[in-house]
């Protein structure tokens, strides 16, 4: 072989077998999180108190229900609620950097008869779109599906566009035939779409809370409120991480 090449090949597989990884305790269990960047090192080394209100949610939660976490980033969630509660979770992340390392976790957990990975954008639709990054590392926040959303701050800037697939709730919970017990949606954006793509599962008695970020400025978001009351759930909390509602 080209000495050239090998020297590549082995480059390659030296990055594949070293990538670092943080192990949390965290109750009396333990989390393997795969940390290629500062920012999933981050939110791996912080989970015990990066968001209390909703690690306290989670909590709640019974063994075997079924959690859906939507904007699921690097799975942090879905890993608590996992690996803390045995619950079945579905995660969707569309952002390829964040989506890969998720997959990663969970197989690092061995999590892949209860966690479910799906590179999707939920919202009101099916189709095809675009997801607008802010940044293409893995654990990034901040992205729009749908269209480009220029910020003078760089941390809200999401303009690098990414090929998408986007479907709602409802269609993705007829064709799999499974219904959520609890759902997280922390999109940055089009958080009321999602509601409207989710009449159906709103309206079903299995599904017990929803924790949604909700921008308390945007007429559009606190009319979420108004919608999900008329759904049953009359009963919500504000939290900086954003809004827990329960039936």
């Amino acid at each position: 072989m080209d000495p050239v090449i090998e020297q590549h090949i082995q480059k390659a597989k030296l990055y594949e077998s070293t990538m670092p990884y943080v192990t949390v305790n965290i109750d009396d269990k333990q989390i393997h999180f795969k940390t290629p960047n500062e920012k999933c090192s981050y939110f791996a080394l912080s989970i015990n108190n990066r968001e209390p209100k909703t690690n306290e949610w989670i909590n709640t939660f019974q063994e075997d229900e079924v959690f859906f976490d939507i904007g699921a980033n690097n799975g942090i969630y879905g890993l608590l609620a996992a690996v803390l509660r045995g619950c079945k979770v579905y995660a969707f992340e569309p952002h390829f950097g964040s989506y890969y390392v998720m997959v990663l976790n969970i197989y690092a957990n061995n999590l892949q008869d209860r966690m479910f990975a799906y590179p999707l954008a939920i919202s009101d639709h099916e189709g095809y779109g675009e997801l607008f990054l802010s940044a293409t590392y893995a654990g990034k926040s901040l992205n729009n599906f749908g269209e480009s959303r220029p910020h003078e701050n760089p941390l809200w800037n999401a303009t690098i566009p990414q090929a998408a697939v986007t479907t709602n709730l409802d269609l993705f919970i007829a064709r799999m035939g499974v219904v959520p017990n609890h759902i997280k949606v922390d999109v940055d954006g089009i958080e009321p779409a999602i509601v409207d793509g989710a009449s159906l599962i709103l309206a079903d008695p299995r599904l017990k809370s929803i924790m949604i970020e909700l921008d308390m400025n945007d007429a559009a978001h606190i009319a979420v409120i108004d919608k999900l009351a008329t759904f049953g759930f009359e009963r919500y909390e504000t939290d900086p991480a954003g809004v827990f509602f329960y039936r």
